[in-house]
Formats: structure tokens, sequence, C-alpha cells
């Protein structure tokens, strides 16, 4: 091929080159100073990339974030790791240098840079912005609707790969509009960290999204509630740890025994029907959601019946209803509750779930409640074979108002509903 191209160089106009140069002692230097020659057109004024340019023509984070979105990746990717460490923008927030350093270090292959990236606890937006130069999409979760609006206009304007979203993981399935997204690669999660809530944050990620995390990153992993919450599911061979991220040990007040500041793990989905089982399992047990005692006492709305259902458990104690309209209250029965049943409910929403059966005195069966798998809500349906009995007679009329099966929501969720409609049909002056 460099022959070749000798040979065309030596008939263009304006080419006057001796023809000793083309002998072999000497070809190799024409080559280098062709290629130097290339170089040099390639590095014209507009197209040097240096850390202090960016450091000094960039007063804002949205401003900077876009003129590095528009170079190249492997540029842009050096250039990230180089404007953390002199500081400035891409160094804000409470995480380390450290850590924002291994964030780019762990996410500089160009394997990530059409995925998406999951993160919790939007906060500030310093490692939001990061990722926004790592990933092709950034989805930002945050409970607090003011800081989430401040970040986005004052910090991200016109930052297109960045989407704010509010979502709190203690609702039940609360990322089940993401389930069919199937390029989310990666989740960081440095939210709420008290261990209940980094817990339901992972199991949220791994359930709802059934598919493609592959690698979890937590901050501040060096607090005891964040370390025990990952120590579940690390211990249910659910993820395994990858390295540390930031500061190693940690150096905030909050660490102790000497953990690092954050940590990565790696999803272990080899096993897709494994996986969802250790990972169902690992969140009943923890939750106690399948149990009695976290059915006893409970109120349930039925709206359709216009109807409030009280589900009392234990002996002498019976499943009642109370009528909305007339404040009429009825006796359904005793119930017996059958913990973890399988095949009741879509694998979908979870492997197992909890079934209570209604009873009258005699012990003849007149309904059956089908609870969802985390227990939020309920299905009623009475026994057809059994409508004749004059003691399934309760039964019979709450299920029959609408049809056999009926459907309930759990009060403490209902009310939240209502809220939410209030908010959104209620008129308030606005400021």
């Amino acid at each position: 091929a460099s022959r070749a191209t000798l040979s065309r160089a030596e008939t263009m106009p304006g080419l006057h080159l001796p023809r000793a140069a083309w002998r072999p002692s000497q070809r190799r230097l024409w080559i280098l100073f062709a290629s130097l020659l290339l170089w040099a057109g390639s590095a014209a004024p507009g197209r040097v990339w240096t850390a202090s340019n960016f450091t000094a023509a960039n007063s804002s984070l949205s401003a900077l974030i876009k003129q590095l979105q528009a170079i190249p990746r492997a540029r842009r990717v050096k250039l990230a790791g180089q404007l953390v460490e002199e500081g400035g923008a891409l160094s804000r927030g409470i995480t380390s240098i450290d850590y924002k350093k291994d964030i780019v270090a762990l996410f500089k292959r160009d394997r990530w840079q059409d995925a998406s990236v999951l993160e919790i606890g939007t906060a500030s937006g310093g490692a939001t912005a990061l990722l926004s130069l790592l990933f092709g999409t950034v989805l930002t979760f945050d409970i607090h609707l003011d800081n989430s609006l401040s970040t986005q206009r004052q910090l991200f304007a016109g930052v297109p790969n960045v989407v704010f979203m509010l979502q709190s993981t203690d609702q039940p399935y609360a990322y089940r509009f993401l389930a069919g997204n199937r390029n989310i690669r990666a989740a960081v999660i440095d939210g709420d960290h008290s261990e209940e809530s980094v817990f339901l944050d992972i199991f949220r990620v791994l359930h709802d999204i059934p598919c493609c995390i592959e690698v979890l990153v937590f901050h501040d992993y060096c607090a005891s509630e964040v370390s025990q919450a990952v120590r579940f599911f690390e211990d249910a061979q659910v993820i395994r740890f990858t390295k540390a991220v930031g500061d190693d040990p940690g150096v905030f007040w909050w660490c102790s025994e000497g953990r690092p500041e954050g940590a990565a793990f790696t999803v272990l989905r080899d096993d897709a029907e494994i996986f969802r089982r250790r990972l169902w399992d690992l969140y009943v047990r923890y939750t106690g959601a399948h149990t009695e005692a976290k059915l006893n006492s409970t109120v349930w709305h039925f709206p359709m019946q216009a109807a409030t259902m009280f589900l009392s458990l234990g002996p002498g104690q019976y499943v009642q209803v109370r009528d909305l309209y007339d404040c009429s209250q009825k006796v359904l029965g005793s119930a017996t509750i059958y913990s973890s049943v399988e095949g009741i409910t879509h694998p979908r929403w979870g492997m197992s779930s909890m079934q209570a059966t209604i009873k009258d005195e005699n012990g003849n069966l007149c309904a059956f409640l089908n609870f969802d798998s985390e227990v939020s809500g309920v299905t009623f349906a009475h026994v057809p074979e059994n409508s004749h009995l004059e003691s399934c007679q309760a039964a019979v009329h709450f299920g029959t108002f609408r049809g056999i099966a009926v459907v309930g929501i759990r009060t403490k969720h209902a009310i939240q509903v209502a809220k939410d409609v209030y908010e959104r049909t209620a008129l308030f002056e606005q400021p």
C-alpha cells in the first residue's frame, strides 16, 4: 500500500521530490514527515481539547457538559477524569474526588456509551453530571420535587440525556414502568441511607426491572446500615463485590469498620430463574410480608362496593365489611391465612403471594381472598357452589354487587391515591 501511494505521489502536479527520496533507505523518513504534516493539520485551533481550556471556558455545569458531549468519547472520558481532579464544576457534591475518579474509570469503556444508567438520589447533581458524560441516558430519581426542579433548572438546563424523575421505592412496584426498558445496564444508589430504604432500593432496581442491570454502585457503603442492607443481597448470592470505589477506607464521620466510601457489585444473573427466586425469597424473609401478623387488623377499601373490609385474624375473630352508604356492618365469616402460595398471581409481580379463605361457623367455604405479591391489593371472590347457604349470603351479596370477583386496595395506599387525586384536581392559588 505504501509503494502504491508513493507511486501516485510522484505523478501529482506540484509535488517535486528528488528520485533519491524513494530509495528504500530514505522512504521511511518521508513517510514519517508526511505523517507529521497530517497530525499538524488535525491539531488546528479548536480541536485541541485540554482540561485547562474547558475549565477556563465554562462557567456553568450545563455548558461544560454540553461541550464535553460534543467531542469524541475517548477524549471526553479522559478529560472528565482530569477535570474532576483539578476541581471546578465536575468536582461538586459530597462524594470525594477519588469516588468520582473511580466512577469514571469504572464506566470508561465504550460498551457503556449507548447504555442507560439509573441513579437513585439526585441531590445536587454531582454524580449525575459525570454519569451524563459516560452513558447515553441518565434516569435520575429523587423524592423531593423542589430539589429535583432546582437541580434541573440551575445546573442541567439544555442537557439532553438526563431525565429527572420523582419516585420513592417504598411504594409497591415502584419501578414497574421501567420493566420494558432493556437498555438500563447499571444503577448508582445514593438515596436514603437507612437499612430498609437501601434494601428496597436494591430490590426495586433488580426485581421491578427484570433485565438487564449488570452493575450496582453504592455511595456511603462505609455506613453500617448501607453495608448491612447490601450484605443481605450478597449473602443471598444475588450480587458479588467487585471493587472499592472512592476513599478506602472512607473518611466521613459516618464511616466505620474500615469500609471504603463506596463499592461496586456485579449482578449475578447467570440463571434468570434462580436469580429471581433468590431475590424474591430474600424479599419475603426480610419484609415478613407473607405472614399472618402483617395482615392482622388491616383495612381494605373496595371502591366499587362503596365498602370497607376489616380483616381480623385469630380465634374468635371475623372478617367484617362496612357499607359506606348506610354505615351498616356485616360479618362475612372467619379467615384462615395461607402464606407464600404460588400460582395465584403472575410471576411478573412476584414468585408467590398470600391467600385467605372465609368460612362460616360450620366450616363451609364462602369466599376467597387473593392478595397481590406485595400485599397492597386484594381480589375477593365468593364460592358459587355455596351461594345458596344462608350463612354465606353476606359474602355472596358483597361479591355479586358488581360480579363474582371484586377488587380492593389496602387503605393506606388508597389514602395516598386520594391525596394524589385531590392535589391534581383541587384549586390552589398560584404564586
